[in-house]
């Protein structure tokens, strides 16, 4: 994220684990954090997370981090057409488009592909 340019925070809804909320807050995002014990199916924070990223109404998601089947079923079903993902081809049909950057960095990549400075 700190590689990321301010501008791509603007228009941006990040769902990050609750431990990631002083390095979200540092860049002004709007954002909405989970807990491990919150973030099952089922529960109702679950719900409420889902509900917020539907309302937010995402046409892009990258998805960042480890694999963890509760944060790729949200962004499934975020309704996001293009959902990306970094080295993890296995996890379709959560994620539908997989970057493998090679020598830029994530945050380089994204910057390039939809032209953000």
């Amino acid at each position: 994220m700190h590689a990321m340019p301010e501008s791509f925070f603007k228009n941006a809804l990040i769902c990050a684990h609750e431990s990631q909320q002083v390095l979200v807050s540092a860049k002004h995002a709007k954002a909405i954090y989970y807990s491990d014990l919150e973030c099952r199916f089922g529960e109702a924070a679950f719900e409420e997370l889902q509900y917020q990223i539907k309302d937010f109404g995402p046409t892009v998601c990258i998805y960042l981090g480890e694999v963890f089947w509760p944060t790729l079923y949200l962004a499934k079903t975020s309704n996001a057409n293009c959902r990306i993902g970094f080295t993890e081809e296995h996890c379709f049909p959560f994620l539908n488009v997989c970057l493998r950057p090679n020598k830029m960095s994530e945050a380089a990549l994204i910057s390039q592909y939809y032209g953000v400075k």
